[in-house]
């Protein structure tokens, strides 16, 4: 039961940790946003352990969107940076498109 899925999700929350501290340890003010749009985003493994899964990834997508549209205005014109935000952006909506089509419950 609900300990086993525990036990399972237990190296998944250890390296969401991980990521999170870091994401603190990142100074650079360039790549700061970066960073926390890396951890705010590791939170989308979290879908799986949820009943409303679509909502808890489009939570995920507000708060990564946050940063990468503020990356769009700091960085505009540099490709690296823009890829970076689009590939956010493709990853959170194939996973909610994916999630919608696949599990009922999503």
């Amino acid at each position: 039961g609900d300990e086993v899925f525990g036990a399972c999700l237990a190296p998944i929350v250890a390296k969401m940790e991980a990521v999170s501290d870091a994401a603190g340890k990142v100074k650079d003010r360039d790549l700061g946003l970066h960073a926390k749009a890396i951890e705010e985003g590791a939170q989308l493994v979290t879908w799986v352990s949820v009943p409303t899964t679509v909502g808890q990834i489009k939570e995920v997508q507000s708060s990564v969107d946050y940063n990468v549209n503020k990356i769009r205005m700091q960085k505009k014109g540099e490709d690296v940076h823009m890829n970076y935000c689009q590939a956010w952006k493709d990853l959170l909506l194939g996973l909610i498109e994916y999630v919608t089509s696949q599990h009922k419950q999503g």
